[in-house]
């Protein structure tokens, strides 16, 4: 049996690999034999639901929610206006952010720092799952402000017990000042690349210890994806791993996409009306169960 310091270091470092995220399978491809066929998949937003339904204005995620968000989403059902969310011909849709007209302003009721029109959908009403793989593929805007997101949510509403819901980010990506296209699995407020969170876990926002950010060009394609197990979620570009992490998460989750406008001032950028419409491109959405 080792004694004083030296057992105690023995300790630290055994508590030090138990804590410590599992970083083995970064750079490793998508395990397909671990996966079922395709069970759910878009190629249209036809039957999608087009708004949020958790809290506040269910048209975009305002100042009061901590987010200070520049845009409104809209549907053809909201108001009339040209709809921002398109499929596109041979398959896919297409999201597109513009500034709001003077008539769209009153008709679309843009309120406070509202500048633009943008849209969402979500499968919230329509399809469900927990564990197995997701996957979009995608081509992100080149405009200053522009957050695209890819994200999941309890279909419950709600956390174990009632608690604050667990979401899981597949991609969110923001577009600051000469950007180029940087896409973060993790939050990163100020846009220096530093990791905050991909998993925001009953309402305690979890560090990921994953390194650097993965950059991307925007208007390129690539497929991005989540595989979702019961104790880890493994994060994947073009299905090549770039983040693991260890957590535990169970109940069914639902999509949503969608392209907001960020303005918050930790978010500098300018938000010149010729950078825009922007658009974020979808080519299909699936899900694939694991293997029993």
């Amino acid at each position: 049996m080792l004694a004083g310091p030296r057992r105690l270091a023995l300790i630290c470092a055994t508590l030090l690999l138990v804590a410590t995220p599992v970083l083995a399978q970064v750079g490793a491809p998508l395990p397909q034999s671990r996966l079922q066929g395709v069970d759910w998949s878009i190629r249209s937003p036809k039957g999608l639901d087009r708004a949020y339904y958790f809290g506040g204005d269910n048209h975009t995620l305002s100042h009061g929610a901590g987010f200070d968000e520049l845009e409104r989403y809209i549907d053809p059902s909201y108001c009339a206006a040209p709809d921002p969310v398109r499929a596109k011909p041979g398959g896919g849709f297409t999201i597109t952010v513009r500034v709001a007209t003077p008539t769209e302003r009153a008709a679309c009721s843009l309120k406070g720092r509202e500048q633009f029109i943008s849209g969402l959908v979500t499968t919230q009403h329509s399809f469900s799952a927990a564990y197995g793989y997701w996957e979009v593929r995608a081509s992100l805007p080149n405009a200053t402000r522009t957050w695209p997101a890819v994200w999941l949510l309890p279909a419950t509403g709600s956390g174990p017990g009632g608690g604050a819901a667990p979401e899981i980010d597949i991609l969110e990506e923001y577009a600051g000042v000469g950007h180029g296209g940087a896409l973060m699995h993790r939050w990163s407020y100020d846009r220096t690349g530093r990791p905050i969170s991909a998993i925001h876990l009953y309402g305690v926002d979890k560090p990921l210890g994953c390194g650097e950010t993965v950059s991307v060009k925007a208007g390129t394609w690539h497929t991005y994806g989540v595989l979702w197990e019961p104790t880890k979620l493994t994060f994947y570009i073009d299905e090549i791993a770039t983040c693991v992490e260890a957590v535990s998460i169970s109940d069914p989750h639902y999509l949503i996409i969608n392209l907001a406008m960020d303005g918050r001032d930790l978010t500098p950028g300018p938000t010149s009306p010729a950078q825009y419409p922007a658009t974020l491109a979808v080519d299909w959405v699936l899900h694939r169960p694991l293997r029993p």
